[in-house]
């Protein structure tokens, strides 16, 4: 079973900066001092690909990651990086979107993939 927590922050770690949930104090206080942009993860779903001999070989990914900013250019840029990124090392861009709540800016994107959990060769799905 493969961990997207410990998997993909280290690939846009150089991006933005990667968190499982939204920080408090940024939602109920959106003009207090963040480091933007943003990177909130979470894993939507994480079945068996395929099992040999019982034994799960295959790991089926699928994640959505939003991006936050204040400013509309930076978090535009910050998605498409991360987007560049995650589709050249072998993942699915499944959707996207643009959203605009509480004064911030967010793109919303959802990434898949078939992962080999012996070699961590990541696969298109």
């Amino acid at each position: 079973m493969i961990d997207v927590y410990t998997l993909i922050p280290p690939m846009i770690e150089d991006i933005v900066r990667v968190e499982p949930q939204f920080p408090d104090t940024v939602a109920k206080f959106p003009d207090t001092v963040a480091k933007f942009p943003l990177g909130i993860l979470t894993p939507l779903d994480g079945g068996s690909g395929d099992i040999i001999s019982g034994e799960e070989r295959y790991a089926l990914v699928m994640f959505q990651l939003d991006v936050y900013d204040t400013e509309l250019q930076r978090c535009s840029e910050a998605a498409l990086a991360i987007s560049r990124r995650l589709i050249s090392r072998g993942f699915v861009r499944n959707s996207g979107g643009a959203i605009r709540e509480n004064r911030l800016h967010r793109r919303t994107m959802t990434f898949s993939a078939k992962i080999d959990e012996h070699t961590g060769l990541i696969y298109r799905r």
